[in-house]
């Protein structure tokens, strides 16, 4: 990575408490003062602007940041114990090079068609119903243990086809495997490496099933990419299981909980939104854009790099802050307002941008609305137990945060 600058006053501590909590307000003064701020603590550029960040998604040069950085830092017996995680990440499509992510993103295409998600629409509704049944009699949900994470978990081992009775495995591992998106000590990722590994493990008798058998689901389609030489390995294959299986999962869970969340903190959109359900989807777009699932991207680029907000010097570590960029004054009226009347043409930054954009976009959208839209039909009175201005939210330096609890009364 690059030097760190002659000049970096002022000094922004990324992991102050009130940073932890909540990046926001420190996000929105880097914008104003600092859009293209080199950070002592994270050695890398922190970008605010959303110009500057979608500049640098689009350019196809630039690098992503594999998630193996984490592992490059620690000494030499940690790193050999963490190698076998280190061979599967490796291999994860948007974690790799350009080339070889577009390798695989073009295999997984394949299955991720307008028609092929619009024909999940039966099941996301029947799934949500199911789950919403189970909890009609008590008066009161957690959103986040009750719905958000069981729907995706359903959705995706569906398409991974995993029984419905080992999905609960799913939660737990997806849990183990966030881990790599934050700073964590060697125990933690030995943690994550044994959820990793046992993905695959789990994974694999499926994919032999499927070369003997296939049928309409995601992992047949990777087994047939594979035979005609889109993939390389079986590893290769079942390590973009597991990235399927964990973006497939977090993306939408958090997606949904920010989304009721959102509404509890201000009750006139609330109020708005069941009086007119048809505005679902743009109440959808608003939460990504107003506080969505991904707080930050890296990326890596190996030339030097000329933004609307400064200079970066090549082979330097990029930290893309989608949350400053969706919240950017430049684009947005009124940022930092949430608005599910919100009208713009500017798309929101939830979902990346250029070639490692999510394919799972639109799936994650569609869960979205229907698990709101269907919540609101049969709790219309939902309210929140727990003070709204101090949600349950656990860290996760740098930058991130995840609810862990979302309990209302209905």
């Amino acid at each position: 990575m690059s030097d760190q600058p002659a000049a970096t006053a002022p000094t922004y501590d990324i992991f102050a408490p009130d940073v932890l909590q909540d990046a926001t307000p420190l996000l929105n003064r880097l914008r104003a003062e600092a859009p293209v701020y080199f950070s002592p603590q994270l050695q890398g550029y922190i970008l605010t602007r959303y110009d500057d960040i979608t500049t640098v998604l689009k350019d196809a040069e630039i690098q992503s940041a594999q998630l193996t950085g984490w592992i490059d830092q620690f000494p030499p017996e940690a790193q050999r114990q963490l190698q076998p995680l280190r061979s599967s990440l490796i291999l994860w499509m948007g974690h790799t090079n350009v080339a070889d992510h577009q390798r695989v993103q073009r295999v997984l295409r394949r299955y991720f068609t307008a028609a092929t998600v619009e024909g999940l629409r039966p099941r996301v509704e029947a799934i949500v119903k199911m789950l919403l049944d189970a909890v009609q009699d008590k008066g009161e949900l957690d959103v986040v243990q009750d719905i958000a994470h069981p729907l995706p978990t359903h959705i995706i081992g569906e398409l991974l086809g995993v029984p419905a009775e080992d999905r609960g495995l799913f939660m737990q591992w997806s849990r183990d495997i966030n881990n790599l998106f934050q700073m964590s000590d060697l125990e933690t990722l030995l943690k994550t490496q044994k959820a990793v590994l046992d993905v695959q493990d789990y994974m694999r008798p499926i994919v032999e099933a499927r070369r003997r058998e296939p049928r309409n689901d995601l992992t047949s389609v990777l087994v047939a990419a594979q035979r005609e030489g889109q993939l390389i390995s079986d590893d290769e294959l079942v390590g973009n299981c597991v990235m399927l299986m964990f973006g497939g999962h977090e993306t939408t869970a958090y997606l949904i909980a920010n989304s009721v969340l959102a509404l509890m903190q201000h009750p006139e959109q609330f109020e708005m939104l069941k009086a007119n359900p048809k505005l679902l989807p743009s109440a959808i777009d608003e939460v990504l854009r107003y506080d969505g699932s991904v707080d930050m991207l890296m990326r890596v680029t190996t030339k030097p790099l000329e933004l609307v907000g400064g200079k970066v010097p090549a082979n330097s570590l990029l930290l893309l802050m989608l949350r400053a960029g969706n919240r950017d004054p430049d684009m947005y009226t009124e940022p930092n307002r949430f608005d599910i009347t919100r009208r713009t043409n500017v798309r929101n930054l939830a979902f990346g941008s250029g070639p490692f954009y999510c394919l799972g976009s639109a799936l994650a959208q569609m869960e979205g609305q229907i698990c709101l839209g269907e919540m609101l039909r049969r709790m219309p009175n939902l309210r929140p137990l727990f003070d709204i201005t101090q949600p349950d939210y656990r860290p996760q330096p740098p930058i991130r945060r995840r609810l862990e609890t979302l309990r209302l009364a209905f």
